[in-house]
């Protein structure tokens, strides 16, 4: 992996070497062999990534913040965030995802807020979010999705707010 230092705003970056990364009047740093296991955010913004790198949670140990924005990322799995049981917030909006696996957000216990908005997603699995009962936050603004399953958001005991505008709901 290649991680880079976002000195502008100093956000935390991470892609894997082959990736083109897009930084645009960003001042960027290549940090070799960097022990610091502190970082509590990491930002993956503007970049040709479809994928998410794996073992972000043997680099980031306390990690609470993940954000992919306005990358190609098209899936995302359970095993992308195998061992970030501090996530609190994940932000993957502007990518070209579809659609979701149900156990996708199994593992991220203590999620509070995450952020769907601008993809292409079409459906939910009606259990997708039944271990995420800290959830405070939820949007899904933009995508494509048409209709909700009634067992979608029963577990979401915490959640405060719902953003759904911009999809394709039926009354």
């Amino acid at each position: 992996s290649l991680v880079i230092e976002c000195k502008r705003q100093r956000e935390m970056c991470v892609a894997n070497s082959n990736v083109k990364i897009d930084v645009r009047e960003t001042l960027i740093k290549e940090v070799q062999n960097n022990n610091d296991d502190n970082y509590k955010a990491l930002l993956l913004k503007d970049t040709k990534i479809s994928f998410l790198p794996r073992g972000l949670s043997t680099k980031f140990t306390k990690l609470e913040i993940l954000m992919v924005i306005n990358a190609t990322l098209s899936e995302a799995s359970k095993e992308d965030f195998e061992g970030l049981k501090n996530l609190t917030d994940l932000n993957l909006s502007k990518n070209l995802i579809e659609k979701l696996p149900v156990d996708v957000f199994e593992d991220l216990k203590n999620l509070k807020k995450l952020i769907l908005d601008d993809n292409k997603i079409q459906m939910l699995p009606p259990k997708i979010f039944m271990e995420n009962s800290n959830l405070v936050e939820l949007s899904l603004m933009n995508n494509n999705l048409q209709s909700i399953n009634d067992e979608t958001f029963k577990n979401l005991k915490a959640l405060k707010r719902l953003y759904l505008t911009g999809n394709k709901l039926e009354d």
